[in-house]
């Protein structure tokens, strides 16, 4: 399966894996002004620093997930790891970057040990040297596939693909590519988002201009129903009222397969995705029980929970996914203002059809 925009494996494209020397076993001798171990003492295998962390006691953690989520994540957390207390607060990526960019400016220490968010909204974090990228992770049970360069660890993928009812529309006949989907037998039944998700993801397999011509093409022939919303959008298809949503989600859709909803997922030849990392500060004040909360949330045990909580994979490829299908995931700047300008100029294409109440 090709999985990344140069055609090598995804473990050296879209996840480098660390190439860290081998730590020893993780000591607390070194400690920060508030009684935190150094973030250098991290080292060994999960259970050792799961150890350590105890003895720290606590993980101060900033994500984006949902209090509800989150609790039941703590409690299973807590049961394998009762010594250490999880203190959570639910932030948007880009609000934990300006805060955190703003205390290291003003020279306070941050009382953070990890952050969970999405790569391109923490790249200043890491031009700011504020991410601890010391931690043997693999030691710690991780796999390669889920490690960045800099330090960060995948906690979901969710991908995008086209969400279809079986009862109206048969799997036969669903299109294997997304020029497959330009065919005038889907006008008028397709959803689209008018912001322009996921398609201008698709422009940094093919670029911006023949994302653009995709899409102008699309519009003249599938004429096609623009809806804001990933969840509308599917519910419109669960009822019957159009056939395709091009804003399909693979979480969105098991949250409503959970529900009775008769939806199902098709990928097509390019797979945009959302993907979410967690983050070891560098100056984390409790780096042991921070990386034990990161091997554990990645790990077999949380990695099942997450999926059973808020319907999140992890896997590097989508179940079902096409044998030569592509990843399309935004992580750098640059990507993210080559999708930026693709999101707008799709978005001024679908403002001309208007907006489905």
């Amino acid at each position: 399966m090709r999985t990344s925009r140069t055609g090598k494996s995804l473990a050296l494209i879209i996840c480098l894996p660390l190439a860290l020397a081998a730590c020893g076993s993780p000591t607390t001798d070194e400690t920060s002004d508030d009684g935190g171990t150094d973030a250098g003492a991290v080292g060994g295998d999960q259970a050792a620093v799961c150890e350590a962390g105890a003895e720290e006691g606590t993980v101060v953690f900033w994500g984006s997930e949902e209090d509800a989520t989150q609790q039941k994540l703590e409690a299973d957390f807590a049961a394998a790891h009762p010594g250490i207390d999880v203190e959570f607060q639910s932030l948007r990526p880009e609000d934990i970057t300006q805060r955190l960019v703003l205390e290291a400016g003003s020279g306070r220490a941050s009382e953070v040990d990890v952050i969970e968010g999405n790569l391109d909204a923490f790249e200043p974090l890491v031009e700011r040297d504020l991410v601890q990228q010391d931690v043997d992770w693999t030691s710690l049970g991780v796999r390669e596939s889920l490690i960045t360069e800099t330090g960060m660890v995948r906690n979901s993928r969710i991908a995008n693909g086209l969400v279809y009812n079986p009862d109206v529309t048969q799997p036969e006949d669903l299109p294997e590519t997304w020029e497959e989907l330009i065919d005038p037998k889907w006008a008028g039944t397709v959803v689209v988002d008018p912001r322009g998700n996921p398609l201008q993801a698709l422009a940094l397999e093919w670029g911006v201009d023949e994302t653009v011509d995709y899409v102008e093409r699309m519009k003249e022939t599938v004429q096609p129903v623009v809806i804001e919303g990933g969840t509308a959008g599917m519910l419109t298809v669960a009822s019957g009222e159009n056939e395709l949503t091009t804003n399909g989600r693979s979480a969105e859709t098991l949250e409503q397969q959970a529900q009775g909803s008769p939806l199902e997922i098709h990928y097509l030849d390019v797979i945009p995705t959302s993907d979410f990392y967690q983050v070891v500060l560098a100056d984390a004040p409790h780096p042991n029980a921070a990386a034990c909360w990161v091997g554990w949330l990645v790990g077999e045990e949380g990695a099942a929970k997450v999926l059973e909580y808020a319907y999140k994979g992890n896997d590097d490829i989508p179940a079902g996914a096409p044998e030569d299908a592509v990843i399309a995931a935004i992580e750098t700047a640059e990507e993210v203002d080559l999708a930026a300008d693709a999101a707008a100029q799709i978005a001024a294409i679908w403002a001309s059809l208007g907006t489905a109440g």
